[in-house]
């Protein structure tokens, strides 16, 4: 379709994308409904010249939207939720430009102040959610508990996976019909056994819950003796009763739990690495121009400066002196901010906090860092971001990426580089190794090991040589393997 105009004609969207500023400001000026306060700190973020048809009528169906809806003063993230629209309806463009909308402006509430950020809410949405799924008589010491963890200082993983381990614990103490004041030394035994080992039957692989003082059952599918096989490794077992013990030592003191239960964790000083010449292949594919530069580029800094899967996440570039964020060729560094010391752990993560580069030590380092800055080009289109691993959808936001991210970019890294899945964590424990071999065990700690776990690399026996091997994918609930009979697993 053409439109007409005096300086020649012009395409139906080329008329509309000139006319799209006017019009926009025509609408913002001319609105008188509620929410007028959100919807300026809105407009005051536009960038004029940008503005096309697309974002004048993502902004009119959004203003459409406030004069139907009550913003609440001050915003949560819980009104998000209940308040977003669901992209499943029949209008999904229409959904999709107030989702839009109402994400940019929580992100900039988040960046005002006002608003929690959105990672510190979804742990404690989570860590609520954990809660919820415990026995009811118990919930309330959990919440007690959970606020103790966080007074002490405990890391919201470590309260995560307490919880987790816990819930099972409580579960299974429901089932028994016990309470933490009856709790003894043979109640624990009893259910570090049950955590430990599992009937299974070797005909259709049926499971069922291992009972310390009970009989050898029978398979309730065919019918068949079962037989007492493995459920959890020593390390899950030692996990769970130390998660156990921590809970028990707080119950006593607020005095919920009368008796002291004292258990031996199972971890193993041993660590898993791959083949050298798992590392070398790539290595191969690493130097490859041909490579894709954003798997490249973390299997360098996973293999050469043995960067963790939290410090990819969190690595910066150096901003300049006039306030921009600069390139990575250019600035041949990237900076690990420093991690936030918890109960369990006091350190700040490496010494040296700033990664450097010397494209003199490696001929191919040089193309690798200008292809990983056209590749940011391409998915910031102009934006500033302070992240060196970004996302299309978080890089206007200035989002930290997941660990999801993480381990997806590394799962095509080695369909690409000819090697099975690898792990971020074992190919950085591999990368350690080879420096340990090389005589260089003191670049461990500057490289954020601690003094003893440094010294335990060094040691052949203390190693366990795996091979590259297919990625474990949760099944499909229809296709799950089920628990264990008893089990109360939620």
């Amino acid at each position: 379709m053409i439109a007409v105009r005096k300086n020649g004609p012009l395409c139906l969207r080329c008329y509309q994308d000139r006319d799209a500023s006017k019009r926009l400001r025509s609408l913002l000026d001319n609105y008188r409904g509620p929410n007028q306060d959100y919807l300026t700190q809105l407009t005051e973020r536009i960038d004029w010249n940008r503005v096309d048809e697309e974002m004048r009528h993502r902004f009119s169906v959004f203003v459409a939207f406030l004069r139907d809806t009550s913003i609440p003063e001050p915003l949560t993230w819980e009104w998000f939720d209940d308040n977003m629209p669901s992209l499943k309806r029949e209008n999904r463009k229409r959904a999709q430009r107030i989702r839009s909308s109402l994400w940019d402006l929580a992100y900039l509430q988040v960046a005002q102040g006002r608003l929690e950020d959105r990672k510190s809410y979804l742990g404690r949405k989570r860590i609520e959610n954990l809660i919820e799924q415990m026995p009811e008589q118990w919930r309330k010491e959990m919440a007690d508990h959970v606020d103790w963890m966080k007074r002490v200082s405990f890391s919201p993983y470590t309260i995560y996976t307490r919880l987790i381990n816990t819930r099972q614990w409580l579960s299974w103490c429901d089932h028994r019909g016990v309470g933490l004041h009856e709790i003894t030394e043979f109640v624990f035994e009893e259910f570090e056994q049950f955590y430990k080992w599992q009937w299974l039957c070797a005909d259709c692989d049926t499971q069922a819950a291992y009972d310390l003082y009970g009989d050898t059952p029978n398979c309730f599918q065919c019918g068949m003796s079962m037989a007492k096989a493995t459920w959890h490794t020593n390390r899950a077992v030692g996990s769970m009763c130390f998660d156990v013990q921590g809970l028990l030592r707080w119950a006593i003191e607020v005095g919920l739990a009368r008796e002291a239960i004292t258990t031996t964790p199972c971890h193993a000083l041993t660590f898993r690495h791959y083949p050298d010449d798992v590392i070398k292949q790539i290595a191969r594919y690493v130097a490859s121009p041909t490579a894709c530069p954003i798997e490249a580029f973390v299997f360098y800094l996973v293999i050469f400066h043995t960067c963790s899967a939290s410090e990819l996440m969190q690595a910066q570039l150096p901003i300049a002196e006039n306030g921009e964020v600069q390139k990575l060729s250019e600035a041949l560094c990237i900076i690990i901010p420093e991690r936030e010391p918890s109960r369990g752990n006091l350190s700040t993560g490496r010494v040296e906090k700033r990664i450097e580069f010397d494209p003199s030590l490696i001929e191919w380092l040089t193309p690798l860092l200008a292809r990983v800055d056209e590749w940011r080009g391409r998915i910031l289109k102009g934006l500033p971001n302070k992240y060196v691993l970004i996302t299309p959808c978080g890089a206007k936001h200035e989002k930290s990426i997941t660990y999801k991210y993480i381990s997806n970019t590394i799962d095509r890294g080695c369909a690409n580089a000819g090697v099975a899945h690898c792990t971020a964590k074992t190919l950085r424990l591999t990368a350690a190794a080879m420096f340990a071999d090389a005589g260089v065990v003191g670049i461990l700690r500057l490289m954020g090991w601690s003094k003893q776990r440094a010294h335990q690399l060094g040691w052949i026996e203390n190693r366990e040589m795996v091979l590259p091997g297919v990625r474990k994918i949760a099944r499909r609930k229809n296709n799950m393997r089920q628990p264990p009979a008893g089990a109360l697993a939620k």
